[in-house]
């Protein structure tokens, strides 16, 4: 049980959610929670989380992953590993 003191209170008045980005979430309007209190769970997901059933749902669809950002890593190690080379 945790003792209550004045250092907690305002601990917990001070606590805000600046940004929410669970886009599908029944409580985020424009990036933020609307939310007056939020539950945490002990991996840091938010336990207040309710699917907003008129948001587009993807189900079936299988995400495509390039690997593009490798690719581009890639190019630029070899970039500049090229430039390395000719000074």
């Amino acid at each position: 049980m945790i003792k209550m003191s004045w250092k907690n209170i305002v601990k917990e008045a001070e606590c805000r959610i600046e940004v929410c980005k669970a886009s599908k979430c029944k409580h985020n309007k424009n990036m933020k929670c609307t939310l007056p209190n939020v539950n945490i769970s002990d991996n840091g997901s938010c336990l207040m989380y309710s699917e907003n059933p008129a948001s587009p749902s993807f189900s079936g669809i299988t995400p495509v992953r390039s690997g593009g950002h490798k690719s581009f890593i890639a190019r630029a190690k070899k970039n500049l590993d090229e430039e390395q080379r000719n000074r």
